[in-house]
Parts: C-alpha cells; sequence; structure tokens
C-alpha cells in the first residue's frame, strides 16, 4: 500500500521541497504545471506503508 502528498511550488523552490521529502523517504511520483494558477508545479509524492 502507497501513501500520496502533494505539494505545489514556484519552479525556483521546487528543488529544496524535493528533497526535503526525499530525507522522510518520499518519491517524485509526478510532477505537472499547476495549470490552475498559471504557473509554479503541482508535484506528488508517494511512499510505502507498512
Amino acid at each position: 500500500m502507497y501513501e500520496y502528498a502533494v505539494r505545489t511550488s514556484l519552479v525556483r523552490d521546487s528543488e529544496g521541497i524535493m528533497n526535503e521529502m526525499a530525507a522522510d523517504g518520499w518519491r517524485v511520483a509526478a510532477v505537472c504545471v499547476n495549470q490552475a494558477m498559471g504557473f509554479g508545479l503541482v508535484i506528488t509524492f508517494e511512499r510505502k506503508v507498512g
């Protein structure tokens, strides 16, 4: 079973967010452009539970 988390960020801040989440055991599942805001990214993370 997997657990998911979604974060939004500006492109310039995304590397730091990804590194912070990776340190807690999360891996990047998907990265998409934030079309609702017109800028930035939506990053989906996943990690195995159990």
